[in-house]
């Protein structure tokens, strides 16, 4: 699900060729590659500031915003480096 993408078909078929191949399970397992189910949830977030990062204050809120709407690729990243 690289960028947060539902693999295609042709990914899928290309998948179990590779997982399926004989030298790659033994003979009696049954391989099955499908697309996973979208899944929709809401986020409820409370989050604190300690008081010696209040000049960062706009960045942090404006990235975690950024975030939570979907708009950063790399969140698990960024959210590491200002944390």
């Amino acid at each position: 699900m690289k960028g947060r993408k539902i693999p295609t078909q042709d990914i899928l078929d290309k998948v179990e060729a590779i997982v399926s191949a004989k030298n790659r399970r033994p003979l009696t397992d049954n391989v099955q590659v499908s697309a996973p189910a979208e899944v929709s949830y809401n986020i409820n977030l409370n989050y604190y500031i300690s008081v010696d990062r209040q000049a960062e204050e706009l960045i942090l809120k404006s990235t975690i915003e950024a975030i939570m709407h979907g708009n950063q690729k790399n969140s698990a990243e960024i959210l590491t480096q200002i944390i």
